[in-house]
């Protein structure tokens, strides 16, 4: 479960964040925004819940409860940190996108001059 929900979302995420960097906006802001926003609140605490219930049911004691452990902290610190990174930076994010203009490519170069005739 957790394989399945970190891995939806995480490599969109590093898709959509290598685009950005390659100043390919439009996948980075629709990604950030939508998918990876709800995804990062709602879908990464899936795992942790159900390592709650397993916790609750079996307790620690019973295999494979100290990994249960480790994996409901952990999870529960990577939910967090995403999910407020998410909530706090995805409208700062969004407004820098929307305020970038469309590059256009200017040529700096310098003009070819012709071949003079008498050139040898």
């Amino acid at each position: 479960m957790t394989f399945i929900a970190y891995g939806a979302t995480a490599f969109l995420e590093m898709i959509a964040w290598f685009l950005y960097i390659d100043s390919k906006y439009v996948f980075a802001r629709f990604w950030f925004s939508t998918g990876g926003y709800w995804m990062s609140i709602f879908l990464y605490p899936v795992p942790v819940i159900c390592e709650f219930i397993f916790l609750l049911l079996k307790g620690s004691v019973v295999f494979p409860g100290s990994w249960a452990v480790f994996q409901l902290v952990m999870g529960l610190g990577i939910w967090l940190f995403s999910g407020l990174t998410h909530i706090l930076y995805i409208d700062p994010f969004t407004q820098f996108i929307d305020a970038r203009e469309p590059s256009t490519c200017v040529c700096k170069a310098p003009g070819v001059l012709p071949i003079a005739e008498d050139a040898n």
